[in-house]
């Protein structure tokens, strides 16, 4: 009690350096913000973000806010303003449920020059506490606005808003050299302290001392000096006289760090950059220091405990940072954890060195995050640890392309925003490698896949997922040799081209018992109700049709298309009702693009109407559709032979190319979606039987028949893959095909009109000429050409 009535004392001396609004703040004389931009044009961005009626409000409380206290100014007071720069401003979520104005200064930060201050090593700052026992953190209140800005910068801080532009008279947060000049201005703020007693990192302030006499004289000496140079803490945010404080990421006390398992992994966590995937190693350590998990020391925590102990004697060598050489930053994320790694590049033979390896686990809100987000996490993770960086131009590595192009976007989300404003204060280039060059990062964001050592003998595993819900696992199926081999042999033996042919005649004579039947045919029924569907427009050759309406059945593949003239709501409902629902039934859920088309109150009506979940396809993601992409691509490819002499019938057309490819086995499913739709072979023409097949397919269920046919599709990815591709060879007078390079109607031929080949050279070119005798002047690569037969007429009689 006694000690904190002496400190009570202190602070109530200097109340005059405490402060908790704009009211209360001051701005310091010791430096200036200077914004140079050399020759650079002036930039105007578009006047502001959309905000919502709360945002709006709040904007003009802060603005208005600021003006009041001489914090900003209205552009149209300034001497000499003429309107030249502006930039956006939003909104971004704080802890607490606070919000935070950011202004987009990304255009003004690549034009600005680098004005750096050295930064001190973390680890000298944290050796300075040792054997200290009182501990103080001072904070400010709105740090960065308490540094006034130069004149001859002050009007290119403009913020546009709805109602005017405005220019702020002190620093604001998100700006290049904005932490470098906070930083100088604390450090000639408390320039006369001696490492021992005070240190400041950046924009953190601390006061450390061995008794709390000592304590409380440095720290009425440090509230005298700020108070001095007009700067204001905050006192919600300082902590006074404690013997335990959370610094830079570290619990700093009295007996250094925290004890029990904490102590442990919290001692290997300081030297985690020299311990290449931490994470996931102590990740078994980590869980216990959960409060709602109970503490049980199993095999896997010792396991844990024993790796890191040999992972501090053998760590990697890491090499001192040197100025003089690049550094190159290599970050990357997992569904689970983030790790990035810190090298110099030397040139020459040395290459690159390793500084530093650094990861952490995400939080249960992290691991939600999309992958794009995850990534930029890894980014401000590891500069969050690197803050050195600072000073200089570096290289950012990632494997994810979408970063590079998410730290350009102007409009994300408030989250992404907050990220991107931390990271203006940093100097880099971002470059995109492949994962394969990523290995340290990666690593250290990964944990160790699980292998599985294949079975041998006579087993397989197999899971199919053909009937919707309804997944069939069979771990350890036995394999008949006696019965399967010889079917397997005989389906190798067909022909690439013949295959789906033969196996779809052949399919007739395979007899499958009652009980199977009934079964499958079950199994099918359950299946459907799952459907997509997407608008494909055709190039235009008639006066009425212009669009295909496209659906796919999702598990038996089985396809429904529709010409229409006009692709809007009232022929999509209109589609869903005849089509789908009149004729299989109630549709359990269907997924479309985001069209007008589909994306309308009517869709949405006809949904509820027969209780369908409507599901949309991710925007400029046709994957998330692929099953009818793939199927447009079919049937436009079989439009365009059938209706190549008269495209004003194409329409025609469609129910035909429908019927061959719904009794026509699929390639992965060997069956034909005819056959899963309605539980029955279709009636073709009967072919020439193979006696013997009748007898081997006898006793063979269903199963086993998918798994033979999964063995033989597994084979021919195999060879397709290994088989290299033979160029084709021509000679002088052939008769050849050009590939269209120019064609932009979907219905259009793949090859223009017969060429003959007229000189060959040694690079692989052929110089052709066309049938009316003219040589064409550019020279093409045989790739591009295809060999052609004209096909003989035959004579009517």
């Amino acid at each position: 009690m006694e000690q904190q009535n002496q400190l009570l004392e202190v602070l109530k001396a200097r109340i005059g350096v405490f402060g908790m609004t704009y009211g209360d703040m001051t701005t310091t004389d010791l430096v200036e913000f200077q914004v140079n931009t050399g020759d650079a044009e002036p930039i105007v961005k578009k006047p502001n973000y959309h905000m919502t009626a709360e945002e709006r409000k709040l904007l003009r409380k802060e603005v208005n806010t600021m003006v009041k206290y001489g914090l900003m100014e209205p552009a149209i007071y300034l001497k000499g303003f003429k309107g030249a720069w502006g930039f956006p401003c939003m909104f971004v979520g704080k802890k607490g449920g606070k919000k935070r104005l950011v202004v987009m200064f990304q255009g003004l930060n690549s034009v600005t020059t680098s004005d750096y201050w050295p930064v001190p090593l973390l680890n000298e700052v944290l050796e300075n506490y040792a054997g200290c026992k009182y501990f103080t953190s001072v904070d400010m209140i709105k740090s960065f606005h308490q540094i006034k800005v130069a004149k001859e910068s002050v009007e290119k801080l403009t913020v546009n808003t709805p109602w005017g532009a405005y220019s702020y008279k002190c620093m604001p947060f998100g700006l290049k050299n904005a932490s470098f000049t906070l930083a100088r201005a604390i450090h000639l703020a408390l320039a006369e302290f001696t490492p021992e007693s005070v240190n400041v990192y950046i924009d953190d302030a601390s006061i450390s001392s061995r008794t709390f006499k000592e304590h409380l004289r440095i720290l009425d000496k440090v509230l005298a000096r700020m108070e001095e140079v007009k700067f204001k803490l905050h006192p919600d945010k300082c902590l006074f006289a404690s013997c335990e404080i959370e610094l830079l990421g570290f619990k700093v006390g009295e007996e250094g760090i925290s004890r029990d398992i904490r102590a442990f992994v919290n001692m290997v966590g300081f030297f985690l950059r020299h311990i290449k995937g931490f994470s996931n190693i102590s990740a078994p350590l980590t869980a216990l220091l959960k409060k709602s998990c109970r503490f049980e020391w199993k095999d896997a925590e010792e396991e844990a405990f024993e790796e890191l102990k040999k992972a501090l004697y053998n760590s990697a060598t890491l090499s001192f940072p040197d100025e003089q050489y690049p550094y190159k930053l290599y970050t990357d994320a997992s569904d689970v954890a983030c790790g990035c790694c810190l090298t110099q590049d030397y040139g020459g033979e040395i290459g690159e060195k390793p500084v530093g390896f650094f990861s952490r686990k995400f939080t249960k809100q992290e691991m939600v995050y999309p992958t794009v987000e995850k990534e930029l996490c890894a980014v401000v993770f590891a500069l969050n640890k690197l803050k050195y960086l600072m000073g200089g131009k570096f290289e950012l590595l990632t494997d994810n392309s979408v970063v590079m192009w998410l730290l350009k976007k102007s409009e994300c989300s408030s989250r992404l925003q907050r990220w991107i404003a931390c990271l203006q204060e940093f100097d880099f280039v971002v470059k995109h490698i492949s994962g394969k060059m990523n290995t340290v990062a990666d690593a250290l964001s990964r944990s160790g896949a699980d292998t599985q050592e294949s079975k041998e003998g006579d087993t397989w595993d197999m899971a199919e997922d053909l009937y919707g819900e309804m997944r069939l696992v069979v771990e350890e199926e036995e394999c008949y040799e006696q019965k399967l081999q010889s079917v397997y042999e005989y389906l190798m033996g067909l022909d690439q081209g013949d295959a789906s042919r033969e196996v779809k005649r052949q399919s007739n004579q395979f007899k499958i018992d009652e009980a199977n039947e009934m079964w499958r045919h079950v199994g099918v029924g359950e299946a459907r109700g799952g459907r997509r569907v997407k608008v494909v427009k055709v190039k235009d050759r008639m006066e009425v049709l212009k669009y295909l309406i496209v659906g796919m059945e999702y598990y038996t593949k089985w396809p429904v298309a529709r010409a229409v003239p006009v692709a809007d709501s009232e022929n999509a409902v209109r589609f869903l009702y005849d089509e789908l629902f009149t004729k299989y039934g109630p549709i359990k859920t269907f997924l479309t693009d985001g069209g007008s088309h589909f994306d309308n109150q009517y869709v949405e009506r006809f949904a509820a109407y027969v209780q369908a979940r409507h599901s949309f396809a991710s925007g400029y993601h046709p994957e998330t559709n692929g099953l009818v992409e793939r199927f447009n691509g079919t049937l436009l490819a079989q439009l365009k032979k059938m209706a190549h002499d008269c495209p004003t019938t194409w329409h025609a057309h469609v129910n035909g190319i429908l019927y061959t490819y719904r009794t026509r086995p699929h390639s992965i499913l060997k069956i034909s979606p005819y056959e899963l739709m309605f539980g029955v072979v279709p009636q073709l023409p009967q072919g020439e039987v193979r006696g013997y097949l009748q007898e081997l397919s006898r006793g063979m269920n269903e199963e086993r028949c998918f798994a033979l046919m999964d063995r033989r599709l597994s084979d021919d990815m195999e060879t397709s893959e290994n088989t290299v591709k033979r160029t084709q060879k021509f000679e002088v007078e052939d008769l050849v095909l050009r590939v269209d390079r120019r064609k932009i109607d979907k219905l259009a031929m793949n090859y223009l009109t017969s060429h003959f080949i007229v000189l060959k050279t040694f690079n692989n070119t052929c110089q052709l000429m066309d049938i009316k005798g003219k040589i064409l002047k550019r020279r093409v690569n045989c790739q591009e050409l295809k060999s052609f037969t004209q096909r003989k007429k035959l004579s009517g009689g």
